[in-house]
């Protein structure tokens, strides 16, 4: 919705600007023999004028409500991976299911499939910790939208602990997904100590 003030300044400028254009057409001039196709210019100047101020003030509206939205939205979650130990190899890459979930304020995350979904416009978060048990690659990747952005590994050997982490900040539109996976041949390990976890949260 315009403002007031806008309203009346194109209100007046349309009026004017049609009733000029009527006049120029049957040859009319104004008072002291101004043209008066110089009057209809200088008025379509005021309505250009008044059309960008629109589209400014409704942009520093739009900029407004998004920022009350985020103020008002609370987005956090921690969840571990698993507490069943060795988790792959496996022949195709995996989405991982953290299904640990010990904190997920705003409910973004959702642990049965391992997909967190951006409630609001912002800027969020991750950080993932991958831990290995076994002689295997420890692999990790993480998606935005299905589109792979991350990828991190590191080789474990057999009874020596090993760990891959990293964090990552991304803007997201509203709707937009962040998921983990296991590529093929990779694996993982987590149990009751939770070993493999991750955590996202709305800057």
């Amino acid at each position: 919705m315009l403002p007031l003030y806008l309203c009346g300044e194109m209100g007046a400028a349309v009026g004017l600007l049609l009733l000029l254009i009527g006049l120029h057409g049957s040859q009319a001039q104004v008072a002291g023999d101004t043209d008066v196709w110089t009057e209809v210019k200088a008025l379509k100047t005021i309505l250009m004028e008044a059309m960008v101020k629109q589209t400014i003030l409704q942009k520093q509206v739009d900029e407004l409500k998004e920022e009350q939205a985020r103020g008002k939205t609370k987005v956090a979650f921690y969840a571990a991976l698993s507490d069943t130990g060795n988790i792959g190899p496996f022949q195709t890459e995996k989405k991982l299911t953290y299904s640990k979930v010990f904190t997920n304020i705003g409910n973004a995350y959702n642990s049965s499939t391992g997909v967190f979904i951006a409630p609001v416009k912002g800027v969020y978060s991750f950080q993932f910790t991958a831990f290995g048990f076994t002689s295997c690659t420890i692999r990790l990747q993480v998606y935005k939208n299905n589109k792979k952005i991350m990828s991190n590994w590191k080789h474990s050997s057999l009874n020596v602990a090993t760990y891959v982490t990293n964090s990552l900040i991304l803007e997201l539109e509203a709707g937009d997904t962040v998921h983990f996976s296991l590529p093929s041949g990779a694996c993982l390990y987590d149990d009751r100590n939770n070993y493999s976890t991750i955590i996202g949260f709305l800057l």
